[in-house]
């Protein structure tokens, strides 16, 4: 379940704190830069953070793992297959083009489409969702009826494919065969911007019904 949405920096990342009740123990989805407020959080809860999974490897979605780690070190790294050669890289990770080059340490597990985390006594199905960026993933909660797909999808509209390695075809092809296979009642939580449902996006997203 959603512990808590943060969302952070200049880039208005979005950032996901998940957990159970009765746990001290939890995950975090992405991290912008700026992570006080989300170190804060975590103490103030008493969690125990078990993993950061990576969403992709863009600096917006990892500027703050750094900060992250120096307080809770014991944490896992999990990236998709192919966003590590993106995160480790400040040409890639486009962080040399935007500011001060910046990368992070190697994945401690790189996942691929279909396999489950049970992390935090949660269970996720991660999707590959290629076409933003590389390695892109998704993190299914079928129990929680909720997605978290990073810069793949958003209310109204879908994510940039103007970086390099990203296609156009190959990001509509991961929403239209892994996102929409999903279920109606499915809540998105995007990277950046306000959260929406499988079933307004299948309905209403322009650049899934031939308007966009």
């Amino acid at each position: 379940m959603l512990l808590k949405h943060f969302t952070l920096s200049s880039m208005q990342t979005n950032t996901y704190v998940l957990g159970c009740s009765g746990s001290d123990a939890c995950v975090i989805i992405d991290v912008g830069a700026g992570a006080g407020p989300l170190l804060d959080f975590l103490q103030r809860k008493s969690l125990r953070l078990e993993a950061l999974i990576l969403t992709h490897g863009h600096y917006d979605h990892i500027a703050g793992v750094k900060e992250l780690l120096k307080v809770h070190p014991e944490a896992q790294i999990i990236l998709g297959q192919d966003a590590q050669k993106v995160a480790c890289s400040p040409m890639r990770n486009l962080s040399l083009l935007f500011f001060k080059p910046f990368s992070i340490r190697p994945a401690d597990r790189l996942v691929a489409d279909s396999q489950r985390l049970e992390l935090a006594g949660l269970s996720l199905e991660v999707l590959d969702l290629p076409g933003h960026s590389p390695g892109s993933i998704g993190l299914y909660d079928a129990q929680a009826q909720s997605v978290y797909c990073g810069d793949t999808l958003f209310a109204g509209s879908v994510g940039r494919t103007d970086f390099p390695g990203a296609s156009g075809e190959l990001l509509l092809e991961s929403i239209r065969s892994k996102l929409m296979a999903l279920p109606d009642e499915t809540k998105v939580w995007p990277g950046h911007g306000p959260s929406t449902t499988i079933g307004v996006e299948r309905r209403t997203n322009p650049f899934l019904n031939g308007r966009g």
